[in-house]
């Protein structure tokens, strides 16, 4: 007569670990996380705005940077054409004014509801949709 493999006080362990060890796939991370800002401008641009970033975190918070300005703008994700669209909901400021001297209500006031976002190697491509203007920022250290 063979004898088993395992007794059978010792597969259930090894039944439990096994299960314990599976779970949901993990989405990868999107890649517009991390932070960004803007290339050189081509036109006349203040020295505070030049010094503008965002910054997308893994938590679907993006954190602006302009100026004296902290606007932070919590997000929805979802696939769409070679990007991602963007739903935004509650936002905030820490009520400084941002690069060009705007005081924080004005901002908050003319923020957009979504944004397409697209990366293309370390360029990042933001704007209404992907057929429309697009605005480059390039990968933040």
């Amino acid at each position: 007569m063979s004898r088993p493999l395992f007794r059978s006080d010792q597969l259930v362990p090894m039944v439990l670990m096994g299960c314990a060890c599976a779970g949901p796939p993990v989405a990868p991370p999107l890649p517009f996380l991390g932070r960004w800002r803007a290339p050189q401008f081509p036109y006349e641009t203040p020295e505070p705005c030049q010094a503008m970033t965002v910054e997308f975190r893994a938590d679907s918070t993006l954190v602006g940077y302009s100026g004296e300005q902290v606007l932070t703008i919590h997000f929805t994700s979802a696939p769409d054409h070679a990007g991602f669209l963007l739903r935004f909901g509650a936002m905030q400021t820490n009520g400084r004014p941002n690069c060009q001297g705007l005081n924080a209500a004005y901002v908050l006031s003319h923020q957009v509801p979504q944004l397409y976002v697209e990366v293309r190697g370390d360029t990042l491509l933001y704007g209404g949709g992907p057929d429309e203007d697009i605005t480059k920022m390039i990968k933040a250290p």
